[in-house]
């Protein structure tokens, strides 16, 4: 405050000015000392600088806040550059933009970056939050060493950038969500046109995270930086048709991942087209009109959890690659519900390899059934044993003989597409 005349910080407080800030907020920083924001909302026009080493300090997110409005200079890299450096610091401090105008995508104000750390290692962030920005984060260079406590980040085009980093980045809550314009049905409805990106992922030689949230926005996941760099993810939580997580390229272990749709989405929450994904447990709640659970190259392998799908769709299908189910609840609910489904719950076609071992599916509610797992390629590398298909069964292409599917267990022995699935304890036919 003691950077900006007297006659304009009554403003500040209570939130009514309007005057461009920048200047003053330009003359704090170039201090080179620790810049604090007390309560207020701080409108600037053009860009900031966050020096190496230095740290900026708010009241809050939502009490101390840089506003950006339309007066910003588009042509500026970000509303915050981090210098070059080691070691800045930002806590406790908001950046909220105005999309007060936007009707559609088209309309929205292509707002620079809210944050740019791309030439900086080891900023150190405790709390952030982004609302209504065009983009969010950048880090699409050696921002080595991030750590950050909470970043809850509302973005139409891209929350998070992280594509560059040589040293680990930690990451304790990420947390995407339409923050302070969710009550408004305009911008809801671009948030959730289905392109609106969470965060995306790429060369990353180590990477951390506690728990990400995301809310309608989807997570990308590209090339890691090193062969086998750890990219690690305590908890992903898929909300909302647009809540997605697809990956292209590189390495993933995901500790739990959740995910609940509502039946209209018609692409899949999840999807592996390269590279390797472990998941520890996963929760697919809800439906979707397209199989729920994608593989077209790569391997994404489930070791606990609980399949449903509440649409006659695959809860998981592979067609290249490889899909890995072991030790799950599979629960489809149409067919429990009354006729047969006419689509596997579990599905492999073409050239994609299946092993679906040890899982366990709940009893059909009130007749229906059909066929829990379906084999469209017979192939060496298939596995399908030890499963519980209660009420369900297998289906298997004529004449095959490569995979193993052999050992799975049903209430009474029962025929589906010409193959026996043997009685509790027994070994089914081939």
């Amino acid at each position: 405050m003691a950077f900006i005349p007297p006659a304009l910080r009554a403003g500040v407080r209570d939130r009514t000015g309007t005057a461009d800030l920048t200047q003053y907020l330009r003359a704090a920083f170039a201090s080179g000392r620790t810049v604090r924001f007390p309560a207020g909302r701080y409108p600037i026009c053009d860009g900031l600088t966050l020096a190496s080493g230095q740290a900026a300090v708010g009241e809050g997110v939502t009490a101390s806040v840089l506003w950006i409005g339309p007066c910003f200079n588009l042509a500026a890299p970000a509303v915050v550059s981090v210098a070059p450096g080691d070691s800045s610091g930002w806590d406790g401090i908001g950046i909220a933009f105005d999309q007060s105008v936007a009707t559609s995508r088209a309309t929205l104000r292509r707002y620079p970056w809210a944050l740019d750390i791309r030439a900086a290692t080891r900023v150190k962030i405790g709390s952030l939050r982004i609302s209504a920005a065009y983009n969010g984060i950048r880090c699409d260079g050696n921002c080595g060493g991030l750590a950050a406590d909470l970043l809850e980040i509302g973005a139409f085009n891209r929350g998070l950038l992280l594509d560059g980093p040589q040293d680990f980045t930690h990451i304790g809550v990420l947390h995407a969500w339409p923050f302070d314009f969710a009550a408004s049905p305009a911008l809801m409805a671009i948030y959730g046109d289905g392109t609106t990106v969470a965060a995306e992922f790429g060369r990353v030689d180590g990477l951390d995270i506690r728990s990400l949230d995301t809310f309608g926005a989807a997570v990308l996941g590209n090339r890691n930086g090193n062969t086998g760099a750890a990219r690690q993810i305590g908890m992903i939580q898929l909300d909302g048709d647009g809540a997605t997580f697809s990956n292209a390229a590189g390495d993933w272990q995901i500790g739990m991942l959740s995910s609940t749709k509502s039946g209209r989405p018609t692409v899949p929450a999840i999807a592996s087209a390269g590279g390797t994904v472990l998941i520890g447990s996963a929760r697919l709640w809800g439906a979707t009109d397209a199989p729920y659970m994608t593989v077209t190259g790569g391997s994404l392998a489930v070791s606990g959890g609980a399949f449903e799908q509440a649409a006659d769709q695959p809860a998981a299908e592979v067609t290249g690659g490889t899909l890995v189910i072991t030790g799950t609840v599979l629960r489809p609910l149409v067919g429990s519900a009354g006729p047969a489904r006419r689509r596997p719950f579990l599905a492999q076609e073409g050239e994609g390899v299946l092993i679906a071992a040890s899982n366990v599916a709940l009893l059909p509610a009130s007749g229906g059934g059909g066929t829990l797992i379906g084999i469209g390629a017979d192939n060496a590398r298939n596995v399908v044993t030890g499963n519980v298909l209660a009420g369900w069964g297998v289906a298997l292409p004529p004449g095959a003989m490569l995979g193993s599917y052999g050992n799975n267990v049903t209430p009474a022995q029962s025929t589906v597409s010409g193959v026996t699935v043997g009685r509790p304890g027994s070994r089914s036919a081939r």
